[in-house]
């Protein structure tokens, strides 16, 4: 028994002992780990960018927000409505602008990425640049040298317009390229850029609604001799020139406010542009084996290509079919100051309990139902009369569906773009977001040149009258501009929906956790990675 006794003891003794040393090794491991020296170097080395700096990076974006509205809305509108040109003249001259800028795009891109200056840095210079091009391009948008003559063989203002407008537009590019690759840059740390973005976005937003909620009180306001301000030519001016002050103010901020930041990002290295550019069509033609990339790229483009028709046609309707005046047309944006924060707020829950693909469609189904049917009640009769403020709350109602739901299928889209270049990734061992953005935005771009010329289009159907006035043109045509902007342009996202539901959430059925585990035991590739 004694003998036995002492075994076990022996054996308990030396468990005890094992079990006392394995628990010093594994501390000592964590304690001597080396990959938190080697964080906190590269911490030190990249920084973490301020608050402040988020902000004024963030507050450049509501230039783009401003310029977005202005072109989508007030240029068509202006040219036809305001000095007399021809719908379709305006609509080929906005397809000419939107393709000179999508063609642009990748040049600039291409030579900011291989820019090399120690004092300016990479973006810096072209952001600098671009200040008093786009000011002196809007003044001329808006204020044109030329009058119409339509009895000349080639009328003065048509040229004015096919050369000015995508000029303008050119010179935009040379700000918003770089002002989105500065993003990238200011900070690696996956945080910071959230917040960055994040800003950036919500100052955009800010931008786009400025626009319309104190531009048509200030520069369009109602008087006697035009109950809409907006067909006053004299605004125009005006209201350019404030705005490319504004502009140029931001920019001008921006530069300043983040020049502090050119040694660290010098620090990290040039881009090697010249081997990226060289292989840009192979690798867009390797992307293209996959597809959730074809799905979301032809999804793009169809979406872009119906949904810039209605910027096209948004004041026609305001001013003719709603009958607003310039201070409810700015009202009317103030709803939207409820449904995007409440889109922001939901977006990032919906996305992680229900499938992404499931979440597009239902947000633009929404999209679509809530403004067909707010067109759809006004052309049967059964909607409030013009003349009663009850319209405005009617349609107050209908833009905070219409915007929150455009807000969450916005955000779901772009987490479904990074959830495809995870994919991509697993598969090919390489990072494609920036190919994957790229060609979401040159689609846009293309597409809405197309839908911008559809716009034109539409009107020549219609034979909607030039430079008309508030309740002078006739009912039928009015009719016919609400049937073409509510049911029958809704009817064309269904197609947007059927192509969405093709896409195949990578993330479908798996936790986070689970899917990156996925990613790590991929081994089949998908396309090609040479």
């Amino acid at each position: 028994m004694d003998e036995k006794w002492d075994q076990i003891s022996e054996s308990d003794v030396s468990c005890h002992t094992e079990q006392e040393v394995l628990p010093v090794d594994v501390d000592e491991s964590f304690m001597e780990d080396p990959v938190e020296p080697d964080r906190a170097e590269k911490r030190e080395s990249q920084g973490h960018i301020g608050w402040a700096t988020k902000l004024i990076y963030g507050q450049g974006h509501a230039v783009d927000g401003m310029r977005s509205y202005t072109f989508s809305t007030f240029v068509f509108f202006y040219y036809n409505q305001v000095l007399g040109l021809s719908p379709h003249v305006c609509g080929a001259a906005t397809f000419l602008a939107l393709i000179s800028d999508s063609l642009v795009d990748p040049i600039v891109g291409y030579l900011s990425d291989g820019w090399q200056s120690k004092l300016w840095g990479r973006r810096h210079p072209f952001l600098a640049f671009a200040v008093l091009p786009i000011f002196v391009s809007l003044m001329l948008v808006f204020t044109p040298l030329v009058h119409s003559d339509h009895a000349a063989s080639v009328d003065p203002l048509v040229v004015w317009l096919v050369v000015v407008y995508p000029l303008c537009r050119v010179c935009f590019s040379f700000f918003e390229v770089p002002y989105k690759a500065l993003g990238a840059e200011l900070s690696s740390n996956l945080s910071d850029r959230t917040h960055l973005f994040s800003a950036s976005e919500a100052c955009g937003l800010i931008g786009y609604g400025t626009v319309p909620i104190l531009g048509y009180p200030l520069f369009f306001p109602s008087t006697a001799e035009y109950p809409s301000g907006v067909l006053d030519p004299a605004a125009y001016p005006r209201f350019a020139l404030c705005l490319g002050l504004l502009m140029g103010m931001s920019i001008t901020l921006l530069v300043v406010g983040t020049k502090h930041h050119i040694p660290a990002m010098n620090s990290r290295g040039p881009n090697n542009s010249t081997g990226r550019s060289k292989n840009f069509f192979s690798s867009f033609r390797q992307l293209c084996h996959n597809r959730n990339f074809r799905v979301l790229l032809l999804a793009n483009i169809l979406h872009s290509t119906v949904h810039s028709i209605e910027p096209t046609l948004s004041l026609y309707v305001n001013v003719h079919f709603w009958g607003m005046s310039s201070e409810q047309i700015g009202l009317q944006f103030l709803p939207a100051g409820i449904g995007i924060p409440v889109a922001f707020a939901v977006a990032p829950w919906l996305t992680r309990h229900y499938h992404k693909r499931t979440l597009v469609m239902s947000a633009l189904a929404i999209y679509s139902i809530a403004a067909s049917t707010c067109i759809g009640l006004r052309l049967l009769g059964w909607s409030p009369p013009n003349e009663s403020k009850p319209r405005l709350y009617f349609i107050a109602a209908a833009l905070v569906f219409m915007t929150g739901s455009y807000a969450i299928a916005g955000i779901t889209l772009d987490s479904m773009i990074a959830d495809t270049a995870d994919e991509i990734k697993s598969f090919t061992g390489r990072r494609v977001e920036g190919m994957l953005f790229a060609t979401r935005s040159f689609s846009s771009k293309a597409a809405s040149s197309v839908g911008g010329m559809l716009g034109g289009v539409m009107l020549w159907l219609i034979a909607f009258p030039k430079q008309a006035k508030m309740g002078q043109v006739p009912e039928d045509v009015v009719f016919k501009l609400g049937l073409f902007y509510g049911p029958l342009i809704n009817v064309l996202s269904i197609f947007c929906v059927l192509v969405y539901y093709q896409y195949d959430d990578p993330r479908a059925g798996t936790t986070d956790k689970g899917y990156h585990e996925m990613q790590n035991n991929a081994s089949t590739p998908d396309i090609d990675p040479k």
